[in-house]
């Protein structure tokens, strides 16, 4: 591969008497695009080396238009010509000229080979690369222009993209010399001038995009007035609950009365914040903000930094819902004190619950948003489409590493297992004393 030809005299499997040069370079191609098809875990331990000096050899493969005038392979294409002397531009689709000058292109159909520590994919989208080449290393060639269509997923839209080539200097991609521009039908333009002063920029170059999405959220609608008034009425009701246990606590004791009042505060408090902040006020343009600085992109994947109260009436919504299911599980061990002790609720009880019943949701509220809360990445935390916990990856998978599932579910059905446990514990008890009612219950 390293620009000699050479023919094997052997009889093959095929029954041809030649192995010829083509035959080997398509065998090259295959095994090369069989190597892509990998996935990108299978290349992590691989040396950097190991990828500068394959594709580097892609680069002169692709020049040696005897071998390779055309080969394409699922994952790997490899392109040669002849061009005229003078040639000044170079369509991928279409070559025409006369056998002068050998020029070589590589289309890889994804950028395993090129691993960047500073670009960090994480959206399932395709990240092609291409290597333009010339036998000479062009001294005339003062330009490569390359445009690119941004994907057409309806779900994705273009936020901003950078045009970069590889450096093997860096081994990573690098934007000097490469100026961005986009087009009135969308495309990604991109022109590339060699320094000729710089002995590591020729023609002789890995090119690609880097491209930044955004998501097309669908935002949630307005609460329409069925959802407002049986909020309002669910209020309503809880206030007169509150009013009244709060009245006839000499009757009943403090303790329950404590309990109870809290529950309805917790779940008033609730749906309000419902009501005036599920929606998500900032609703961002599905219009792409391509800026004018040709720089290398952290990742495919776009976040807009935190704007507006959503952030806030999360944390508020996730707290007081926490609150309202911790209030219900110290109303459930209320009433497994009062049956296991003679002499009522300990006293040490009151005192304990208000700490649990609104401590409790705020350690984890605020290990939640300690963990996973970032003003540039907001929705780390929480949704987009509406005010509430995230719990999707960017590529629409439910992610256990999400606030939704530890921060809110895994605590929520913790304490739904508490409460089951304390509900079968007096059921046995009472079927114990009343046999009777043994024939109601299944176990």
């Amino acid at each position: 591969m390293g620009g000699r030809a050479f023919s094997l005299q052997h009889l093959d499997l095929t029954g041809s008497n030649i192995i010829t040069p083509k035959d080997i370079a398509v065998s090259t191609v295959a095994t090369v695009s069989q190597l892509l098809s990998a996935g990108p875990e299978k290349f992590l331990n691989v040396d950097l080396d190991d990828f500068s000096k394959l594709t580097q050899t892609l680069q002169n493969f692709s020049l040696h238009e005897e071998s390779n005038k055309y080969l394409v392979q699922p994952n790997l294409a490899v392109q040669s010509f002849k061009g005229e002397p003078g040639t000044q531009q170079v369509q991928l689709t279409l070559f025409k000229g006369i056998i002068n000058k050998s020029v070589g292109f590589v289309l890889y159909n994804s950028d395993h080979f090129f691993p960047s520590q500073n670009f960090t994919p994480s959206l399932n989208t395709k990240r092609r690369v291409f290597s333009a080449n010339l036998f000479e290393n062009g001294s005339d060639a003062m330009e490569v222009q390359f445009s690119v269509t941004p994907s057409d997923d309806p779900t994705m839209s273009l936020e901003d993209f950078a045009c970069v080539f590889w450096s093997y200097s860096e081994n990573d991609w690098s934007t000097e010399g490469c100026t961005k521009t986009k087009s009135f039908s969308g495309h990604a333009q991109c022109s590339c001038t060699p320094d000729q002063h710089e002995e590591n920029f020729n023609l002789n170059k890995n090119f690609a995009v880097l491209m930044s999405f955004n998501i097309n959220y669908q935002y949630s609608e307005t609460l329409n007035w069925i959802s407002i008034a049986g909020c309002s009425l669910s209020i309503l009701g809880l206030a007169v609950t509150a009013v009244y246990q709060i009245a006839t606590r000499k009757s009943r004791g403090c303790s329950p009365t404590l309990l109870l009042v809290n529950i309805c505060l917790s779940m008033m408090i609730f749906y309000l914040l419902f009501i005036f902040g599920i929606n998500n006020p900032v609703v961002h343009p599905k219009v792409a903000k391509v800026s004018t600085e040709n720089l290398v992109l952290v990742s495919d994947y776009h976040q807009y930094s935190d704007e507006g109260p959503c952030t806030a009436f999360t944390a508020m919504i996730h707290y007081f819902l926490l609150a309202t299911f911790t209030w219900n599980t110290l109303y459930g061990i209320n009433v497994f004190l009062l049956f296991k002790t003679t002499t009522g609720t300990p006293p040490w009880f009151p005192k304990v619950s208000p700490a649990v019943g609104w401590g409790f949701p705020a350690i984890i509220v605020g290990i939640s948003m300690g963990a996973t809360y970032r003003v540039n990445k907001p929705l780390d935390y929480r949704q987009e489409e509406f005010c509430w916990l995230a719990f999707l990856d960017p590529k629409q998978n439910f992610d256990m590493r999400k606030p939704m599932f530890w921060g809110f579910l895994l605590p929520l059905v913790i304490m739904l297992i508490f409460n089951m446990a304390i509900l079968l514990h007096f059921s046995q008890n009472t079927c114990k004393t009343v046999p009777d009612l043994n024939r109601y219950l299944l176990f």
